[in-house]
């Protein structure tokens, strides 16, 4: 068994689960049994602003052309015996068994919001497309499976949960230095800025928490799309809100460990890899309450409604005033719900699947 993965870069949570993957294969699998197209160097999460550039004046049909015609020719040029695709494509001519990642359904259910341009009816209609040339769907989490399921009337047979690959940042030494402008105390949220994550209602309910406080907000993660706006915010809040952008794994381990919790107000998730993070560094996760959230977190999790910023301040107040057995208690329960998303094994799943699709 050969099997060939897309692994261009991307933003934020699904690079870091295909790398996280990639690695977990290349222990599990012979070197010859597998080919990683377009692979990125390790490094912060994240394409650096002339990539983001380059691709927005011109990337776009380029990379039409890459996922129609180059991803077929290194299929047949490698003998692949399957493609896995996490970026939502099945390319029209590839030639093998398809199995592909749907991380969530963004690419139809925000299409109206989403940067201007051709390419995001593109992607739309590969989404669209990958439901009915791949052999097997993967999604990262029970509640994306069921809506897609519900919406499209896919066989269940060929549809299935897989968590991702976790990355071990718990078990990451400290840093050598941390970014000289963080703060002894802050909240932190982790995640591409783009409009799903809500983070305008974040920024509006910490500044009810700033009055109270004077505990900053630590924003970390690429910027993506539409938040421009945001980031004039940030840069008047004279140091409320920090915006670090991408940091290395050894830097956000060290951010979970110390933050006074973590929150996440997303509104659309496939899965939230930072609330999985940041429970295995045990940080108290302050988390919007969706199903995808009340999967991974489980009875770790503090749920607040993401419309409601005031009372998003009052659960993140009651949460920095935990007790030290509150907190001991919270990180034995996290321990516990990390270490069952952990026992899955992931990687030997995907491997599975790849078998599953060559037999039929």
């Amino acid at each position: 068994m050969k099997v060939l993965i897309d692994g261009r870069p991307a933003l934020g949570g699904i690079e870091r689960a295909t790398r996280n993957l990639v690695a977990g294969l290349r222990q599990r699998l012979a070197e010859d049994q597998l080919v990683v197209f377009g692979e990125s160097r390790p490094g912060p999460i994240g394409l650096p602003r002339w990539r983001r550039a380059a691709r927005s004046i011109g990337g776009g049909g380029k990379a039409v052309l890459v996922d129609q015609l180059t991803l077929p020719a290194v299929a047949a040029r490698n003998r692949v015996d399957v493609f896995h695709s996490p970026r939502y494509l099945v390319p029209r001519r590839i030639g093998v068994p398809a199995v592909v990642t749907l991380y969530d359904l963004t690419l139809v259910d925000l299409l109206p919001i989403k940067k201007r341009g051709v390419v995001k009816y593109y992607e739309r209609w590969a989404f669209l497309q990958a439901l009915h040339r791949s052999a097997f769907i993967i999604t990262p989490s029970d509640a994306v499976r069921a809506e897609l399921l519900r919406r499209y009337g896919l066989d269940e047979s060929t549809v299935g949960r897989i968590y991702p690959q976790l990355t071990d940042l718990d078990r990451l030494p400290p840093p050598t230095a941390m970014p000289p402008e963080i703060p002894a105390e802050f909240l932190l949220s982790v995640g591409t800025l783009e409009p799903r994550k809500n983070l305008g209602r974040l920024l509006d309910a910490h500044r009810i928490f700033w009055r109270e406080t004077r505990t900053p907000l630590v924003l970390a993660g690429a910027y993506g799309w539409s938040q421009r706006d945001l980031l004039k915010r940030v840069d008047a809040s004279d140091g409320a809100v920090l915006w670090l952008g991408c940091v290395e794994d050894v830097v956000l381990a060290e951010l979970y460990r110390r933050a006074v919790a973590v929150v996440q107000l997303s509104v659309h998730e496939g899965f939230d890899l930072p609330v999985a993070e940041a429970l295995a560094g045990g940080a108290p996760v302050v988390v919007s309450d969706i199903p995808v959230h009340r999967e991974v977190a489980s009875s770790c999790g503090v749920y607040v409604s993401p419309d409601d910023p005031a009372r998003v301040a009052q659960v993140v107040l009651e949460v920095r005033n935990w007790s030290s057995d509150r907190r001991d208690r919270h990180r034995e329960d996290a321990a516990r719900r990390v270490a069952e998303l952990r026992r899955e094994d992931s990687i030997n799943r995907h491997i599975e699947v790849y078998r599953r699709v060559l037999e039929h």
